[in-house]
């Protein structure tokens, strides 16, 4: 948070502009008005003595201003994506095993009556004082309209089974606890806070499991290269070998030298043998760009869709991203937008000198360019497929099968969430060039009519 604030000055405008388009930004922008009543944006020090006063007074209350105040990212959902929870007792369970130690910040959508259209839903995590092992997930569910003299509700939901009562605890409803599963199915707002911590802990089961199922190997006999050095192959559960070289701390730099040539071959049968993983994204996307020039795309439309996809992903990270800062910044949007240019031999600091002023003119209501004229070009792109041809001659890449495809409802295309960032990129697009959005997309749909090839289709979920 210390570049967030030691920048605030200098452009204060479109920082507000841009806490104003999320509800967690609009919190933000009324405890500033709380904590200094002469500048839209108060000081970092002001701030923070802020947050210890609260906390000081009042500790679940303080850790709420703190959380409002200094979170760095959040997501949206649709309140249709919430699922019903038919077993409470087996999901605390796993929210005992599984704790969601992160602090998380969500804004729901289309909320039914009597909630507000939109509420946030914060999410903390402590682990229990008084018993051998155990969470309390403390759940603040927010409106825009009488904050911060008054939230919705404050609910705290005990996951521990040493100690498990009581299971909830609603503070702002009639300030009594309870296990009683039954009075839980009366109130809806205990419902939408079960209802955020399902769907929270499906996510990260869903991400513990592809990181396990990665790290799940089956190892062939060492196979001896030098006096301190042995390879072996890894079997990846996705039935692929991968080299790995066990290093004694005895090898030097010359035995190392020296045994390059056989680490070579080895690479290279590995790779003769299965063929390069098309499935990692430095391949996956590039191998694309290829299959769309072979079928008839030019390299200029290919270069627009690439920025285009680009500014849709970047206009997600302006919603994903609070503060911006090189290295503290988390946003699966701002990764998509790095991969796309990655992926065409972008530099490091020109990709992020790139993203990050896009970012700032986003932030202003500005589009950062347009399809035509983005960080992509048709030269670009056509030097980049031409590596690519030069790499499959020499066998640096060697196509055995073409990336995995997964069938993907039809919905996804048309959620919420990819409506909202499209819609933006086009609003955005159109502000600088009236015709613009339209010109891309008659230019697309005439190759796709005349080529029979749609390419390949960036999610931005």
């Amino acid at each position: 948070m210390i570049a967030f604030f030691g920048c605030i000055f200098m452009n204060q405008k479109p920082l507000i502009q841009h806490l104003e388009k999320s509800l967690l930004g609009r919190l933000r922008l009324k405890l500033f008005s709380e904590i200094s009543k002469n500048t839209p944006i108060p000081s970092k020090e002001k701030v923070e003595s802020f947050v210890l006063e609260k906390i000081k007074l009042s500790t679940p209350i303080g850790k709420l201003y703190a959380s409002i105040l200094f979170l760095s990212d959040f997501t949206w959902e649709p309140y249709s994506n919430l699922k019903s929870v038919e077993e409470v007792k087996k999901l605390l369970i796993a929210l005992e095993r599984f704790p969601l130690k992160n602090d998380f910040f969500i804004e729901l959508e289309h909320c039914p009556n009597p909630l507000p259209e939109s509420i946030g839903i914060l999410i903390k995590c402590s682990e229990l004082a008084k018993a051998e092992h155990g969470f309390v997930y403390s759940v603040y569910i927010l409106g825009e309209e009488r904050f911060p003299e008054a939230i919705i509700d404050y609910i705290e939901v005990r996951a521990c089974q040493t100690a498990p009562d009581p299971i909830i605890c609603s503070y702002t409803i009639d300030g009594t606890s309870t296990s009683d599963l039954r009075r839980i199915t009366d109130s809806l707002t205990i419902q939408v806070a079960i209802k955020v911590l399902y769907l929270l802990l499906d996510k990260h089961l869903k991400k513990e499991e592809q990181r396990r199922q990665s790290e799940i190997v089956k190892a062939t006999e060492l196979m001896p290269i030098s006096r301190n050095l042995s390879a072996r192959f890894l079997k990846q559960t996705s039935g692929r070998m991968e080299l790995a070289i066990i290093i004694k701390e005895e090898a030097s730099a010359e035995e190392l030298r020296s045994a390059w040539a056989k680490i070579d071959l080895l690479r290279t049968r590995l790779r003769e043998n299965q063929g390069t993983n098309l499935n990692q994204i430095q391949y996956s996307l590039l191998y694309n760009y290829h299959q769309m020039h072979k079928n008839g795309w030019s390299y200029n439309l290919i270069a627009m869709d690439i920025n285009y996809d680009c500014l849709v992903n970047l206009c997600k990270a302006s919603d994903e991203i609070i503060s911006i800062d090189v290295e503290t910044i988390s946003s699966s949007g701002f990764t998509n937008a790095h991969q796309l240019l990655t992926s065409v031999r972008m530099k490091e600091k020109d990709i992020l000198d790139c993203l990050l002023n896009g970012l700032e003119d986003i932030r202003s209501g500005n589009p950062p360019w347009l399809p035509k004229s983005g960080p992509v070009d048709g030269q670009r792109v056509r030097a980049a497929i031409r590596q690519w041809e030069r790499e499959e001659v020499s066998q640096k890449v060697i196509v055995r099968k073409p990336p995995e495809t997964k069938m993907a409802p039809l919905r996804t295309l048309t959620s919420p969430s990819t409506n909202r960032y499209q819609q933006m990129a086009k609003e955005l697009l159109n502000q600088k060039s009236p015709r613009a959005y339209e010109e891309y997309q008659e230019a697309l749909a005439q190759t796709i009519i005349k080529t029979g090839y749609i390419g390949y289709i960036h999610s931005n979920d």
